[in-house]
């Protein structure tokens, strides 16, 4: 009802109507649902059109929480949007895995130029980029200083 590794289309899971999708929910019980909205997984060639509505009216129809996949690239506002229509849960995977590469590359790059290999070092740099990556997200998402 999506796109996932290249099967299926963002378009196709759109055509899905929202009370098809909430009599799925329905029948199989599940605790969340990753309705197509116009996101898609890894970087965005161009901005995404966004369908947000869908997410407020599967809430509304269904109670259950909504996810987003495919978040890396959105505005705060999109973010936040989405987050106060139900999407308790959103998907940046590929600014993680971005940050932990290009630390990555910045560090084995200085350590090569100095020819000093310091694996510890390396291991830090790259915790501290992941975990600067996570938090601007978290700020983004609106849930900064929010326990659950």
């Amino acid at each position: 009802m999506g796109v996932e590794d290249g099967v299926g289309s963002e378009e196709e899971g759109l055509r899905y109507p929202v009370d098809r999708l909430a009599g799925f929910i329905a029948e199989t019980g599940v605790d969340f649902f990753a309705p197509a909205v116009g996101t898609a997984h890894g970087r965005y060639v161009r901005a995404p059109r966004l369908s947000p509505e869908r997410i407020s009216a599967l809430v509304e129809a269904t109670g259950v929480p909504q996810v987003l996949h495919g978040g890396t690239g959105l505005t705060t506002e999109a973010f936040r949007d989405l987050a106060a229509r139900g999407c308790a849960k959103t998907n940046v995977s590929t600014a993680i895995k971005e940050a932990y590469m290009k630390e990555s590359l910045r560090h084995l790059s200085r350590a090569a130029e100095q020819d000093r290999w310091d694996p510890p070092r390396l291991f830090e740099d790259v915790e501290a980029a992941v975990a600067a990556a996570h938090e601007e997200h978290v700020v983004a998402f609106g849930s900064a200083e929010k326990a659950v």
